[in-house]
């Protein structure tokens, strides 16, 4: 794996399972959670469109903090 020098590391994982939507997601730069939810918003509530009932649960950290998907993010979201 190649890996460039003082290139921010980042993971983002969705998994799907009937009715129950997880997501988790690592971003190590700091000061860019606004963008970071900004990014993954739209995707969530078109998730939770496509599939009625959806239970979303997260867990989304920028810089060692954790982000709250449920205030601004997606409805539904159980932040756990």
């Amino acid at each position: 794996m190649w890996i460039q020098k003082n290139a921010p590391s980042e993971m983002l994982l969705f998994y799907l399972l009937k009715k129950k939507m997880y997501v988790y997601g690592i971003l190590e730069e700091e000061g860019v959670e606004a963008d970071f939810k900004d990014l993954l918003t739209p995707y969530l509530k078109g998730m939770m469109k496509a599939q009625e009932g959806l239970d979303l649960f997260s867990c989304i950290y920028v810089g060692c903090k954790k982000v709250k998907m449920n205030e601004e993010g997606a409805e539904g979201d159980n932040g756990q």
